[in-house]
């Protein structure tokens, strides 16, 4: 998928604050959402934009924030830019700590120079993710292009046959405490509980799970 250098720059800083990204595939036009799985996101407020997605998803690919892990990984890749070896020393000691992210933007707002080399390199770097993010999808959807495969159904669908995407509802307060929310086996069962109770006022799940 061939974006601008300018959509490619507005998608990077928008995902660099949470949000999660859109784009059409035919229009390039890009859609901005706050991440659902955020506790503290408000639907009400993506209402119109969500309905538009939800109504054309299949017209749509999605781009999300980058992994901790990976955010991790630029920032230790940064220490290795810094040439002042005292503040150098300090990036190390905050990454080696709790609260690696926190601590090393802590020792990063001490010294203006660093400040800003940081935010070139992290911007950079971003963006170069989000390059490769687009690649991945391009060669996904020539790999499908290519392949004559017969049509499976393995999405959600309501009692009217229309498509529901779990990723755009927000997860009740409960799936957010429960130690089975990243356990691939049971993710089928999570997103069928959850779909069937969509528009209820009290979340209810007796699989549920208290983490330890």
């Amino acid at each position: 998928m061939k974006l601008s250098d300018a959509q490619i720059k507005e998608i990077a800083e928008e995902l660099d604050i949470g949000m999660i990204c859109y784009i059409h595939k035919e229009t390039k036009e890009l859609k901005f959402v706050i991440d659902m799985n955020d506790p503290y996101a408000d639907a009400e407020c993506w209402e119109e934009e969500l309905e538009e997605i939800e109504s054309n998803f299949d017209k749509y690919v999605k781009i999300e924030k980058m992994p901790s892990r990976d955010s991790f990984e630029m920032m230790v890749d940064f220490v290795e830019e810094v040439s002042n070896k005292r503040i150098r020393a300090r990036m190390v000691n905050a990454l080696e700590r709790r609260k690696p992210f926190a601590n090393f933007r802590q020792v990063v707002d001490s010294n203006e120079t660093v400040r800003q080399q940081w935010f070139k390199f992290r911007d950079d770097t971003y963006q170069e993710w989000v390059r490769k993010q687009l690649a991945d999808i391009l060669e996904s959807e020539e790999d499908e292009e290519v392949e004559e495969i017969s049509p499976i159904v393995n999405g959600f669908f309501d009692d009217d046959g229309n498509e529901i995407n779990p990723n755009l509802h927000p997860l009740p307060n409960l799936c957010l405490s429960c130690k089975k929310r990243n356990d691939p086996d049971e993710e089928m069962v999570c997103n069928l509980t959850r779909l069937d109770q969509v528009g209820e006022q009290e979340f209810k799940c007796f699989a549920y799970e208290k983490l330890g």
